[in-house]
């Protein structure tokens, strides 16, 4: 009888005596040494081991294991801290396996400092400890505007940009308005700013019974002692507040801070809702959604909370989840560390909680059927995009390169990513462009390219196409660059505008051009209108994002004083100046000895500042 030879055994199976019985995580890697996927564990062994075991009747698990070569491990102290370690292994290796979070941004707050004179509003992306009063966070920019508009239009704080308060010769516009106290020029005291401004927190703070009280009193007082003007102020404020309280969607009855988690899912897609509730208000919601994921519900849930709070963002004193995580009892501990106090998790069955976490799963379940016909519709573009441009497999990482200029000036340069079909904008990159030649010159192409290549070599390592805003000579520059980079093979292609390109605003018509490297002439997207747009819309996208920073680069030019023209004034001492005389009509009319009283400001410095406003009288003249 012959003997049958042993199969093949993949070298991380025959290592698997090896791991520990202890808590950890653990990295799967294909043969190339990128990462698959990263997990953790209460017991290394006895999970890595199930890999081998189990029959995995998803094909994505077993596509998964097939391209596994090796494992590695990391032993923790706890499995509080593999929980954390793995969400921030995720976060740098980004698995393609992996549920992977891609919004990381610090939402946006108001804060005032009421420890400086005359305090002002403002947006925030950080909180900091020291000293202000922040409120907040908000879930969008957009949601905390709409709140500071609101806010600006009922108490007239000051609005003018720079924290510390300048000294003015008059007030500024808000002033005339009525929108601003006029502090600058001396138009109102100190403690009478203060009044309004205790008002200003009492209404973010949500306490606005007590408000309407203070409001409805002052009113009062002000009618007794025959101040009639001083009244109708009041009046009107209280007014402004009980009209913008009947816009506000009150959904809780404890004035707390709430956020409502709830997952939806279908086959291996899945869709995170989040409601923010403020003070028992509900602010706004946000939806993430995942798809092609193997994980349970549970683990889902308890990979979006790890990777969701562990960005310094706000924790809210509940967390209300429609689905609890194994781990919950390290994760109420770990929250409840970065807050600073307890933290609550739970899963309400009954009463006010359970009415919210309703509320959140039908959101979630209508956000879900809109993502997942999104889904669909791209899946097909992908396939074209395959198809036509020959790829050896459906592009998931799509760049788009643009170059724009502003009459020949402040050139700039941006790349912007798509990952399924959608802006990953935290891997957009803006460029201030070097060189000297016109911004339609292939060689800003080159530039900018160069610099992506070579500084952000991980970023370039996962795109799947390139493309490029210009037309032939910028795609033959940009294959030229591939070429002897480190991607020889990385896929790109170019779109050009038509010389009548504005003779339409019906995209199935447009005029524009779709260039492939080694072919002379462009080629049609007449079959595909679909994939047509879905270049376009990167190409928009790119030139907004080079457009916006261009616009920030031209208006601090624009904005410059014309002190920076005078050699020893900086900006520490521009704004000393500014600061002391308060506008530049009475800097240019001080005398030297007036120069000399702003802070440690040299002799030579005055003169210098002296002379120039006495040599700009005499040009004048």
């Amino acid at each position: 009888m012959e003997e049958k030879e042993p199969k093949n055994i993949p070298e991380w199976k025959q290592r698997l005596n090896d791991f520990p019985d202890s808590p950890g995580v653990y990295i799967f890697k294909d043969r190339n040494g990128d990462v698959l996927y990263v997990g953790k564990a209460k017991n290394l062994k006895k999970r890595v081991s199930s890999y081998t075991r189990r029959q995995f009747a998803d094909t994505k698990t077993a596509k998964m294991l097939e391209r596994v070569t090796n494992v590695d491990f990391i032993v923790t102290a706890s499995e509080k801290e593999a929980l954390l370690l793995e969400s921030n292994l995720i976060k740098k290796f980004r698995p393609k396996y992996n549920v992977i979070l891609t919004d990381d941004k610090n939402y946006p707050c108001i804060r005032i400092d009421t420890s400086q004179p005359f305090p002002r509003l403002e947006i925030v992306r950080k909180i900091k400890n020291d000293g202000a009063i922040y409120f907040g966070p908000f879930p969008s920019v957009k949601a905390v505007r709409h709140t500071l508009r609101t806010v600006k239009r009922m108490f007239p704080l000051r609005q003018c940009k720079t924290r510390k308060l300048q000294q003015r010769s008059r007030p500024c516009l808000n002033f005339q308005i009525g929108r601003c106290l006029g502090p600058c020029a001396g138009q109102v005291q100190e403690d009478e700013y203060n009044k309004i401004v205790q008002e200003v927190i009492l209404f973010l703070q949500g306490r606005t019974d007590l408000l309407q009280n203070q409001l409805e009193q002052k009113m009062k007082e002000a009618a007794e002692q025959l101040d009639f003007e001083r009244a109708a102020v009041y009046r009107d404020r209280l007014t402004d507040v009980q009209k913008t309280l009947q816009t506000q969607r009150i959904v809780s009855t404890r004035f707390i801070d709430r956020d409502i988690i709830c997952l939806y899912g279908e086959n291996e897609s899945w869709l995170v809702e989040i409601l923010f509730v403020r003070q028992g208000a509900l602010l706004d919601s946000r939806d993430y959604f995942f798809s092609n994921t193997w994980l349970t519900s549970s683990e889902i849930i308890e990979t979006f909370i790890t990777q969701y709070y562990q960005e310094n963002k706000f924790i809210p004193d509940e967390i209300l989840l429609s689905v609890l995580p194994d781990n919950i009892e390290y994760l109420t501990e770990w929250l409840s560390e970065k807050k600073g106090r307890k933290v609550v998790i739970r899963k309400p069955m009954k009463g006010e909680g359970r009415q919210l976490l309703n509320l959140g799963l039908d959101n979630a379940r209508k956000h879900f059927q809109m993502r997942k016909s999104e889904k669909i519709n791209h899946e097909e573009i992908k396939k074209q995009f395959q198809k036509i441009l020959k790829l050896k497999s459906p592009p998931t990482h799509i760049a788009c390169v643009d170059i724009s200029h502003f009459h020949g000036k402040h050139t700039v340069g941006s790349l912007v990513v798509f990952r399924e079909g959608v802006p990953f904008k935290e891997k957009y990159k803006r460029f201030r462009m070097m060189s000297d030649k016109p911004a339609n010159d292939p060689a800003m192409i080159a530039e900018l390219l160069e610099r992506f290549l070579a500084h952000h070599r991980e970023d370039a390592k996962m795109l799947d196409l390139l493309i490029i805003d210009g037309g032939k000579a910028q795609l033959n520059t940009a294959v030229k660059v591939l070429k002897r980079s480190r991607y020889p093979e990385l896929p790109v292609i170019s779109i050009a505008k038509g010389p009548d390109h504005w003779l339409t605003r019906d995209p199935g018509k447009t005029r524009d051009r779709i260039y492939l490297p080694n072919r002379k002439n462009p080629i049609s997207f007449a079959s595909a209108p679909g994939l047509l747009l879905f270049v376009q819309q990167l190409r928009d996208e790119a030139h907004r994002f080079a457009i916006s920073y261009q616009q920030k680069k031209f208006r601090k030019q624009l904005t410059a004083s014309i002190l920076d023209e005078i050699p020893g004034v900086g900006k520490k001492r521009k704004n000393e100046l500014l600061k002391h005389f308060g506008s530049i009509s009475k800097i240019a009319n001080a005398s030297i000895d007036d120069l000399l009283k702003v802070n440690n400001l040299p002799r030579n410095v005055a003169e210098n500042i002296h002379e120039y406003f006495q040599n700009i009288r005499t040009d004048e003249s």
